[in-house]
């Protein structure tokens, strides 16, 4: 499937030291924790992937765009 937006898998993490906390419901966590016993990795690992992908994201879409939108 030719997605516009393809996920790539998570590489092997970095040692961090540093932690920030987010507030779920149940059923978030619950989708979050399927996927990644699905994919074999920790959860903490998938969300902060995809947390961090999504930054990158819009970073790169804001200085494409020449600014705040």
């Amino acid at each position: 499937m030719n997605h516009p937006n393809p996920l790539s898998l998570p590489k092997p993490p970095a040692k961090r030291n540093t932690s920030l906390n987010i507030r779920l419901t149940m059923e978030e966590k619950q989708g979050i924790e399927g996927l990644a016993a699905e994919l074999k990795i920790a959860p903490s690992t998938l969300a902060c992937h995809f947390v961090l992908r999504a930054v990158r994201f819009h970073l790169a879409r804001k200085s494409s765009a020449g600014g705040p939108e």
